[in-house]
């Protein structure tokens, strides 16, 4: 969604990763796991853990993180998309910026380079970030009768094409200029 809006409306793309991103967010049931291999304190072993943090793979820590995530949203003032929750934008003054945010990685598209580092320090501000830098590919995938995924260059157009069945399902993809 964000790379169509992105060709739409001439922006650029970029990418961060949120470090340890579970971890950044408090357990708000009791949640117990058993000790891991190596870490099983001797006269304890029959003992469980009890979870501060969440940690990643755990379906509550997902809900969790997007909680916490979202009310970091809330407070820089972006609006939540009605059509995925995980889309957000915020339209300041000339620049317009989106992002997709799905459990550790932010997928993003500004429209001037200023509103990019802007972001990014805003949000460095309130977690610790990775600048994974502009986006140069990403995959797109189909969903009709033959799934297809091609992976495009977004300068130069597609990159391969592969399908669940072996066989390419079209024969030529039109390029997508994204930014430059």
């Amino acid at each position: 969604m964000t790379a169509a809006i992105a060709a739409k409306l001439d922006l650029k793309l970029w990418q961060i990763d949120f470090v340890g991103a579970y971890l950044n967010s408090l357990t708000k049931e009791d949640i117990y796991m058993k000790q891991p291999e190596g870490f099983v304190q001797p006269g304890f072993e029959d003992y469980v853990c009890k979870l501060v943090h969440m940690i990643y793979g755990t379906m509550q820590g997902t809900h969790d993180w997007y909680e916490t995530l979202t009310n970091t949203y809330n407070k820089l003032a972006y609006t939540t998309s009605r059509a995925d929750p995980c889309v957000r934008y915020k339209k300041d003054h000339d620049g317009y910026t989106l992002t997709d945010t799905y459990t550790n990685d932010i997928f993003g598209a500004s429209k001037m380079d200023d509103e990019i580092k802007r972001w990014k320090d805003k949000m460095g501000k309130e977690w610790e970030i990775k600048d994974v830098g502009r986006a140069n590919s990403f995959w797109v995938c189909g969903s009709n009768r033959i799934s297809t995924r091609v992976r495009y260059d977004l300068h130069n157009g597609p990159i391969g094409n592969t399908s669940s069945t072996g066989l390419n399902s079209r024969k030529s993809h039109p390029k997508i200029p994204l930014s430059q």
